[in-house]
């Protein structure tokens, strides 16, 4: 290849690359995340993958992960025209023993070949799908977690603890112990679970402990388990729960608009319940001393437990002066109402600059510019050619 072609091909790939697609095209669906170790087993797991396309493209499929020599996939490589699915199969063949217990993390990687419309260039992308692959441990091993969705002021609480078996052999019996305590770090109450008997090696069972909430004042609290099994011990992360009152918080809200014209507006809202809240509405009054000078509402929400969200609305500002005003905000939802005060601030709207040129497209004219020269000096060498 000589000079003059090396630096059109640069050009070309420069130029390609800035304007290739840069969203992946292909879909991959599949059976599980998460299998165990069985000693000389085999396994196929289905999976799909799609082309979202609106060109044919190659799809060649990989497996990366400490325990790839024992996965293979059929078929690995094949094409998918628009549009169209094709299911593969990835084969796990077990060894008689796998030396490292716990959780063995696979890479699925399936990676696209796209043609480019003159055939010379290929744009790829690859999507990685996690595979799990669970070793058991030697002897019995209890993982578990705590769960809650908390409860209203004056409710107790039921926490549920999901508890598996990750071990080679069978666990006869668990009981153990939630601990509770606040922000502080002090104890505000313990419950025994429910004992779980004969949970079998890659069991799964679920129990659950009631804990005296009754006393508690609304707010944030925390709890892990301690659980006995066996001889042995193990214990949970600790979670966060909360114990809820039917209250809505005020947060952050806008504080400024352009006079003259209608601005939109927001107010953050917070949930303290753990059940839904609907019909959830702010009033908001723009004052300047005892006068009105815009009133509106947002438009109604529906609140989820514990959620945080924006109301939206828009206020007029068409014939108010720039300036700082008193606003009043008043939300209403179930039969209650809470209300805050700030200052919100009128400014003229800024004038319009002629807006520059976008990053992306000062690279292109730079590499446009350059192709120019380039295919000028190889015009010219070519003319010198000719004449030599």
């Amino acid at each position: 290849m000589n000079g003059k072609t090396s630096i059109l091909t640069f050009l070309t790939i420069a130029i390609t690359c800035m304007l290739a697609e840069g969203a992946l095209a292909v879909n991959v669906w599949f059976q599980t995340r998460d299998v165990t170790f069985v000693p000389n087993q085999e396994l196929s797991l289905a999976y799909v993958a799609e082309n979202k396309n609106d060109e044919a493209m190659g799809i060649s499929i990989s497996v990366i992960g400490d325990l790839a020599e024992h996965i293979s996939v059929s078929p690995s490589e094949f094409r998918l025209g628009p549009h169209e699915t094709k299911e593969f199969d990835v084969v796990i063949r077990f060894p008689e023993k796998i030396e490292k217990p716990g959780v063995h993390e696979q890479l699925i990687r399936v990676k696209e070949n796209r043609d480019a419309q003159q055939g010379t260039i290929v744009v790829f992308g690859q999507v990685n799908q996690p595979l799990r692959i669970h070793v058991p441990y030697s002897g019995k091993y209890l993982d578990a977690y705590l769960s809650t969705e908390g409860a209203k002021q004056g409710e107790d609480v039921t926490f549920k603890v999901s508890m598996s078996n990750l071990g080679d052999q069978p666990i006869n019996r668990i009981s153990g112990t939630v601990y509770a305590y606040n922000g502080a770090n002090d104890s505000i109450g313990k419950t025994e679970i429910s004992e779980v008997y004969n949970l079998e090696p890659n069991g799964n069972k679920d129990t659950e402990a009631i804990l005296n909430a009754k006393e508690l004042s609304p707010g944030r609290y925390w709890a892990y388990a301690e659980l006995n099994y066996d001889g042995l011990s193990a214990h949970t992360p600790a979670i966060e729960f909360r114990i809820g009152e039917l209250k809505v918080d005020l947060g952050e809200y806008s504080k400024s608009g352009f006079t003259g014209k209608i601005n939109p507006f927001f107010v953050e809202v917070e949930s303290n319940w753990n059940e839904q809240i609907r019909d959830v509405i702010a009033e908001v009054t723009l004052k300047n001393g005892t006068s009105k000078m815009a009133q509106f509402r947002t438009l109604s929400e529906s609140l989820g437990r514990w959620e945080r969200k924006n109301l939206t609305g828009y206020i007029d500002l068409s014939s108010v002066p720039t300036g700082n005003y008193t606003l009043e905000l008043i939300l209403r939802y179930a039969d209650r109402t809470e209300s805050s005060a700030g200052i919100y601030e009128v400014i003229p709207e800024p004038k319009l600059k002629k807006s520059g040129l976008e990053g992306w497209q000062v690279i292109a004219l730079i590499v446009i510019a350059v192709l120019i020269i380039n295919i000028g000096i190889w015009i010219l060498i070519s003319r010198r050619e000719k004449r030599e």
